[in-house]
């Protein structure tokens, strides 16, 4: 399972600083039940978002072929 775009508000909100783990938590529920076994974040678009999805467990692979930039996780 894939997501294309993950995206922030710039303002500052009462759910700042946790929009990727609220996304990610209702993605793999999602993904689990339709029996995905892997996510990726898709192109990611700089350095500083890359070690962020880092942190978070995923795994960067550069693009190779037809295959994109992206970062991944096995669930």
């Amino acid at each position: 399972m894939r997501l294309d775009v993950i995206e922030a508000n710039p303002d500052k909100t009462p759910l700042s600083g946790q929009i990727f783990t609220i996304a990610m938590t209702a993605f793999e529920a999602y993904a689990d039940a339709i029996g995905a076994t892997q996510i990726k974040i898709m192109r990611p678009l700089n350095q500083k978002l890359i070690s962020l999805y880092q942190q978070k467990g995923f795994i960067y692979q550069k693009s190779w072929g037809s295959n994109p930039e992206h970062l991944w996780k096995w669930l």
